[in-house]
């Protein structure tokens, strides 16, 4: 299978979806209105969330 349909009814296809995990069950995000930024944030490499003052 090439692409999923989501609980939303939202198709994902494509690179969506060869590089996600839409196993039954998970969870995604969907991020809209993205920026790039003036310069790199500093991270340590930690998983997970984290917070940073811009």
């Amino acid at each position: 299978m090439t692409w999923a349909v989501l609980e939303v009814g939202r198709i994902v296809f494509g690179n969506d979806f060869f590089l996600g995990d839409y196993k039954v069950g998970g969870y995604i995000w969907e991020v809209r209105n993205m920026k790039m930024l003036d310069s790199f944030i500093p991270a340590k490499g930690r998983l997970g969330l984290w917070e940073y003052e811009l």
